[in-house]
Parts: structure tokens; C-alpha cells; sequence
């Protein structure tokens, strides 16, 4: 099994991890949209670095933009699979997805009307309200605590997060080759002792803990008591358990 990060490391936003195993299976952990890096950003969010089409099947962690963003611009780049969600994170990532289309027409009427008066080719909308609202038939509910069949030799599992409504870690099991490997993705990790949403749960002894760049100081806590290393982004681990 191979982890690539395209987005969320060394950044906040865009948040995107594709696992590639020996099978040749393609599993997506998220599907975010850059945010404020300028004019980086348009481009960033127009070119994955990797075939949608490619990608089997995708996790989703949670609803918000820099997560589940791009969601309908995979999807009309080929993407046909399932993406696993909890029942809160579909309910809010409908809403929001149709809310950020309706967003990027708006503004691509105002770009191309400056850039008409430039000369310039008029651009497209990253994606459309019609794309949108086809992007979230593949939304396919999960609960918390209960493991789900990914594909062939990959089960997972989603544990409350405490972010925002329906927020989750997703856990994962790996087979290949008789082996078993165990790896947790944090999403985006709540408070603990919250007025309204829950604290983040317990989740099963992993071997490997990846989060997002901003998540690393965040989560430590949970990481001390459950893994052998973290992962934050590109970068090595940055936590090993002492020896007892």
C-alpha cells in the first residue's frame, strides 16, 4: 500500500490522500478544496494529480468545503464509485455543495466579464449546480462504530471526531498479501468537553495515525494514548511512543 498526499500537507486546506494498494485498488480520503493561497488557488483546485477516474471509491470525513469540496469536479472527471459518509455528513454536504456551486457561478460571471473586457477567453466554473446535486447520488450513509466493507481486503470504520455534526476519524483495516495493516485518518478533531457536540471518541489501537497539518498539535493527546506514530502530512513522524 502506497499513501499520497494531495492536499492538506504543509497547508490547512484542500485535503486529499490517496491510498493505492498492491491490488491496484484506488481508496480516496476526502475530496477538499484549496482555500486562500492566492492565486494558486484556481489552479490547485482544477488539477488533482491524479485521474479521477482512476479512484474507486472514497471516504469522506466530514462536510466541510476544504473536505468534501471538490467532490462534484471528481465526479465529472470520471469518478463513478461510492463515497462513504454518516448519515449528518451527507444531509450537510448536500446542502453545502449545492451552496458552493451556486458560489463559483457567481463568481465566474464576475471574472469573465473582467476578463472579456481584457480580451481574454472566458473560463468555466469549477463546477456546476447540476454537477453538484448529481455529485452527492453517491453519497452512501455509514454509522459510527460499526466496520463496513471498502472493497476487497479493506474494511473501515467511523469513530465521532467532534468537529461538526456528523464529523468522523476514519479507521481502517488493510489485508494484502496476508498482512494486516492498521492506519486511523483524523479528519478534523473537536474539543473535548464541548457545550453542544460531543468529545471526540476512542478509536481501535492503529499502527499507523495520518492528520492534517493542522490537526498535529491538536490531536496529540489521542496520539499518546493510542499510536506507535503520526504522520502529518508530507513530513515524517513526528511522535514514536516510548518504550515502556
Amino acid at each position: 500500500m502506497k499513501i499520497a498526499f494531495h492536499g492538506a500537507a504543509r497547508t490547512v486546506t484542500g485535503s486529499k490522500h490517496l491510498l493505492t494498494l498492491k491490488n491496484g485498488k484506488k481508496i480516496l480520503l476526502d475530496c477538499g478544496m484549496f482555500q486562500g493561497l492566492g492565486k494558486e488557488t484556481d489552479l490547485l483546485n482544477r488539477n488533482f494529480g491524479f485521474e479521477p477516474k482512476e479512484v474507486d471509491v472514497m471516504i469522506l470525513s466530514h462536510a466541510h468545503i476544504d473536505h468534501s469540496g471538490l467532490i462534484p469536479r471528481l465526479v465529472s472527471g470520471g469518478f463513478t464509485g461510492r463515497i462513504f459518509c454518516t448519515p449528518a455528513t451527507k444531509d450537510l454536504t448536500t446542502v453545502l455543495l449545492e451552496d458552493s456551486a451556486e458560489i463559483q457561478e457567481d463568481d465566474i460571471r464576475y471574472t469573465n466579464k473582467r476578463r472579456a473586457a481584457e480580451g481574454l477567453p472566458y473560463l468555466k466554473p469549477l463546477y456546476t449546480i447540476e454537477e453538484a446535486k448529481k455529485a452527492t447520488t453517491h453519497l452512501t450513509e455509514r454509522h459510527y462504530n460499526e466496520w463496513f466493507e471498502v472493497t476487497d481486503g479493506v474494511k473501515a470504520m467511523y469513530t465521532d471526531a467532534g468537529h461538526i455534526i456528523g464529523s468522523a476519524c476514519v479507521n481502517i483495516i488493510v489485508n494484502e498479501n496476508g498482512k494486516e495493516t492498521r492506519l486511523t485518518f483524523s479528519g478534523d478533531g473537536g474539543r473535548y468537553r464541548d457545550a453542544i457536540l460531543k468529545s471526540p471518541d476512542t478509536f481501535p489501537r492503529q499502527i499507523i495515525f495520518f492528520l492534517n497539518q493542522l490537526m498535529a498539535t491538536a490531536c496529540m493527546m489521542i496520539i499518546q494514548q493510542h499510536q506507535i506514530c503520526c504522520y502529518a502530512g508530507l513530513k515524517k513522524p513526528v511522535f514514536k511512543k516510548r518504550e515502556s
